[in-house]
């Protein structure tokens, strides 16, 4: 969990999202989180979808056919409130059931 980047520039953060995006991270969904309740999400996500398994087990889970997660995280200028987006690969596992997914090249949804 202490290795979850936390970008002060949203055009970094929109970068990562492109490459994630690039990787097969094809789903999305996004949100904003007070300060005071961001470990408490990052802890759930961790805990319900392994967001901070290393690239040896997300090889081993994309093998097995589970989706993978990813958390990114940025900081909203002038408040106190972090802007998310959990990205998420195809595959089997809770996220697809839990979550409420978009395609990130979808037309209507895209992620902006």
């Amino acid at each position: 969990m202490s290795d979850l980047p936390i970008y002060r520039y949203k055009t970094t953060c929109m970068q990562r999202i492109q490459q994630l995006a690039i990787r097969r991270y094809h789903w999305y969904t996004s949100g904003e989180v007070p300060y005071k309740k961001a470990l408490k999400l990052v802890a759930k996500f961790d805990e319900l979808y392994g967001i901070s398994c290393n690239e040896n087990q997300r090889t081993y889970r994309r093998k097995k056919g589970i989706a993978n997660a990813k958390l990114l995280m940025h900081i909203k200028p002038n408040s106190q409130v972090f802007l998310w987006w959990l990205l998420v690969t195809d595959g089997k596992g809770v996220v697809h059931s839990n979550e409420i997914l978009h395609l990130v090249h979808e037309s209507k949804k895209r992620l902006q």
